[in-house]
């Protein structure tokens, strides 16, 4: 059961955007509140993703595999709000990388069984997520986009 301060921090994530208040208490319901210690890692890149999280409170490291068993840390963040595992929610692939909780972390995790239902009673509100989901991708390609034009800027100059 998801608690009402947290419902409220959740009505703001983007990946609930254009949702009323019964819609998102209608996600909700079928969600379920994970807490996480300190070190623990919430998903392994290479393994079949059957949720996504979106982060209540605390940070998160996120590793990508480098080869000859080193890893690089590609990001760290503590935004509320943010999601974890949607990409293999969307193309139906494993884990692209390894996320770390890098402080004791809340999160509310949707599974893909919870969506398929949620379709089920009311097409629009996975409709809106979709789109909301489509949106973080864009961004974050967007995003690696204008780094690496960053980065092979400096070996053309």
């Amino acid at each position: 059961m998801i608690s009402e301060e947290n419902k409220n921090l959740l009505f703001k994530a983007s990946i609930f955007s254009g949702l009323s208040i019964e819609q998102l208490s209608s996600v909700l319901d079928a969600a379920e509140e994970v807490s996480f210690l300190k070190g623990d890692i919430i998903m392994t890149e290479g393994e079949e993703g059957g949720e996504l999280f979106v982060v209540i409170e605390g940070r998160v490291q996120i590793e990508k595999s480098a080869g000859e068993g080193s890893t690089i840390k590609i990001a760290r963040s503590e935004q509320r709000g943010m999601m974890l595992g949607e990409m293999s929610l969307v193309d139906m692939k494993p884990r692209s990388a390894t996320v770390r909780a890098d402080s004791d972390l809340k999160t509310v995790s949707i599974s893909r069984e919870s969506l398929a239902a949620i379709f089920d009673n009311d097409p629009m509100v996975l409709a809106t997520i979709s789109l909301n989901i489509a949106r973080a991708l864009s961004d974050r390609l967007r995003h690696s986009n204008d780094m690496l034009t960053e980065f092979f800027g400096h070996f053309t100059a």
